[in-house]
Formats: C-alpha cells, sequence, structure tokens
C-alpha cells in the first residue's frame, strides 16, 4: 500500500557523418552558432544573414506581396525565455485502463451447440472456458494509479516489462483510442479535463525516434517548425525557436550532421537522435513533457546527460515532466523529484517523493543497506522477490 501522501496531496495518490564542405543555408534556413556572440574565438557553423527578404510572385511573375524579416542580433537573443507561461499541474486519480480481448474462436462445442439450437434442441451449451460463448471478455492493464505532478517537478514511472508504464503515459497524454479501450478515473491539467488546448501544450517523445535519416539536424528542426508551429508567426520567428531548442539540447555543433539511424547512412549517435526526438517536442514550448523510456539503449553517460537535461528543463522552465523508465542507475533515480512504483501488474505499490522511498520501505520491513540503489530494491519488490530484511523476510 502506498505511503501516505503529502499534506496536499491526500489520495491522489560528439557526432559522427558529417557532410563534407556544406554549401550555404538558403536564406530561410537554421543558422547556428556553435558559441555565444561576444567571444573572440568564436567560430560560425554557418554565417547568420542579417536581413531577409523574400518575395512572393504569381503566375504572371508579378510581385504579390514583398516581406523582410530581419533575425536578432545574437545567439543569446534568439533564445526564449526559460520560463513557460503556462504552468500546468498533472492530476490523476484512481485511474484504471481496461481492454476488452474480444470472443475466443469457435470450436467444435460452439459449432455443435449452433446446430444443436438449429435443429430446435434448446439445450444450453457453454463454451470451452467454462463460461457462455457470448460473455465478453475483458483484461485490466493498470488499476488504481493516482498522483499529482506540478511544474518544475519531475515524475518517473518504475516497474518491470509489461506493468503497463506505458499505457498509463499514453492514458495521461490523451492519446489512448481504440473502442476495445476503456478509461476510468479522473485525469484533470490545472483543474480541466483533456481538449485541444492541452494537447497543444502537451509534448509526447516515444520510446523509439522518428527521424528522417537523411536530413540534417537543422533541416530536421526547422521543416517541423514550419509544420506544427502557428501561422501567425513569422518565419524568423519560427527559425528563431528551431535554434533555441537547438542551443538548449546542444545540437549546434551537429547541426549540419545527417541524422543517420539507418543502413548505409552515418549519422548521430544515439544520444543525439534522442535529444533531437525531444527537440522537436520542444519546438511548441510546452507545459506538459512526457516521455517514454528515454535513457532505453543508452550508455550510463549519455543517459545521464539526457535526464540532466529533462531535470533542467522542468526546473528552470517550469514544465511538468514525467518519465518512465526501465532500470535506472542510482545517480539517475536521485535526479526525480517523485516515484510512482507499479508491480507486475499494473497496481501501484509505492507513489510519492523519491528521496522518501528507502525509508519507507524500511517502515514496513523491507530495509536496506544506505549504499543499495532505490531503484533496484523497488524494482526487485514489484517482481515479487524482495530482498533479504534484517528482521524476516517477507512476500508480495
Amino acid at each position: 500500500m502506498p505511503p501516505p501522501l503529502e499534506h496536499d496531496e491526500q489520495q491522489t495518490a560528439g557526432g559522427g557523418g558529417h557532410r563534407a564542405a556544406p554549401p550555404p543555408p538558403p536564406p530561410n534556413m537554421l543558422t547556428f552558432s556553435s558559441c555565444s556572440s561576444g567571444t573572440p574565438s568564436c567560430t560560425s557553423v554557418a554565417t547568420t544573414t542579417t536581413t531577409t527578404t523574400a518575395t512572393i510572385t504569381n503566375s504572371s511573375g508579378a510581385v504579390v506581396h514583398p516581406t523582410t524579416s530581419s533575425p536578432p542580433s545574437s545567439a543569446a537573443d534568439r533564445l526564449r525565455p526559460a520560463a513557460n507561461p503556462f504552468p500546468l499541474v498533472l492530476k490523476f486519480e484512481e485511474v484504471v485502463y481496461k481492454v476488452k480481448l474480444g470472443q475466443p474462436a469457435a470450436g467444435w462445442c460452439d459449432k455443435l451447440s449452433a446446430a444443436a439450437n438449429i435443429a430446435g434442441r434448446k439445450k444450453k451449451a457453454a463454451s470451452p472456458s467454462g463460461s457462455p460463448s457470448s460473455s465478453p471478455r475483458e483484461k485490466t492493464i493498470i488499476s488504481g494509479m493516482s498522483g499529482v505532478v506540478r511544474p518544475g517537478e519531475m515524475l518517473a514511472m518504475l516497474g518491470p516489462s509489461g506493468s503497463g508504464k506505458t499505457t498509463l503515459l499514453t492514458a495521461l497524454g490523451g492519446r489512448h483510442s481504440g473502442s476495445r479501450a476503456m478509461l476510468s478515473g479522473k485525469i484533470t491539467y490545472s483543474g480541466h479535463p483533456f481538449s485541444g488546448t492541452v494537447k497543444r501544450r502537451t509534448g509526447f517523445v516515444t520510446q523509439h525516434d522518428v527521424l528522417y535519416p537523411h536530413l540534417t539536424v537543422a533541416e530536421t528542426l526547422w521543416y517541423t517548425a514550419l509544420l506544427r508551429l502557428p501561422r501567425a508567426l513569422t518565419a524568423g520567428e519560427k527559425r528563431a525557436q528551431a535554434e533555441a531548442v537547438a542551443h538548449e539540447l546542444g545540437l549546434a555543433k551537429v547541426a549540419h550532421s545527417m541524422v543517420g539511424g539507418v543502413r548505409g547512412v552515418r549519422g548521430l549517435s544515439g544520444g543525439e537522435r534522442k535529444r533531437v526526438s525531444i527537440g522537436l517536442e520542444m519546438l511548441v514550448d510546452p507545459s506538459l513533457l512526457l516521455l517514454d523510456e528515454p535513457t532505453s539503449g543508452l550508455d550510463s553517460t549519455t543517459a545521464a546527460r539526457i535526464v540532466g537535461t529533462l531535470r533542467r528543463m522542468a526546473a528552470g522552465g517550469g514544465r511538468t515532466v514525467v518519465v518512465t523508465i526501465h532500470q535506472p542507475s542510482s545517480r539517475l533515480y536521485h535526479m526525480f523529484d517523485k516515484v510512482l512504483l507499479l508491480s507486475a501488474d499494473g497496481c501501484p505499490i509505492y507513489y510519492g517523493r523519491a528521496a522518501d522511498a528507502l525509508g519507507y520501505f524500511a517502515d514496513v520491513g523491507f530495509a536496506s543497506p544506505l549504499s543499495v540503489n532505490p531503484a533496484d530494491l523497488m524494482l526487485d519488490l514489484a517482481n515479487g522477490t524482495p530482498p533479504f530484511s534484517h528482521s524476516h523476510t517477507h512476500s508480495i
């Protein structure tokens, strides 16, 4: 049983694959500086055009609407404000997610029963499972999930494979769909239900990077900015937004490297590709950022850099960040503010402050040395194989 919640939460519970001598970018393409302006030794990756003039003509060649945009003069000026102007409180209460499995394929017993009914025999036959063949079957994926994540906080969802971490993350992001899915409970965003406005303020990073391998980092960010940012923004403002994201995530040095990731196309490292995926969602300046296994397949150092970046984005930008993570190291674990531990069958075991987890489990009989990784202890408990206790051995 999860511990008591806080008083205001009671029961709510470097890169490779560079192109050789890339040509200068077109006037409307992103330009990146490898260091801040004003530094004597600063070398630019590409030269920024001071003034961009775009001329639109009709079919006869006549000028329709000339426009002029002047980007900011320095990289520091192009960076967006760190504070999020739209803070969002994510709250979920007693969330249950079920799926309908449908009816099993008709066997010989069902066929014989149907034939008997047609012949006028009213004998009631049962399905091979012992229940009537017409009874629906359901499977509970997650049950009784509750918690609160406030702006500036980062929540880690821990649990063994198949415990429902991704399912819960998908539900929190308003992405559950399908006629077989049944979601109950209450999920609110600053007290409001999910809506188009919340969707526009939410970023969702999937476990597997979905990137075009033959585009460069700059092209990927630029095209995404053109497609996802509001039409009210000018091309210069969209370009500045994309450049700010690249600087924030440390992608300026690989701006003109191909993404790669497929056979025959050398490109970015796994950590750099993951940062590009995060950058695509950061373009919309989300208030709520949801990430599914962002450290999967990465070495410990790269994983620490990714989580450290998320930590800065949450604390410094006032964003609400929720992350599913499979087996974090002790260093990664202590970067999170809160933890939600799921059992193998999708039930909550612990929700609360990450720093309080070891103390809670010690109070219920699962004491452990201070040197132990809290995530290892919690995953052992979630899998039903608790470690040795000083008093006696428990089983879940």
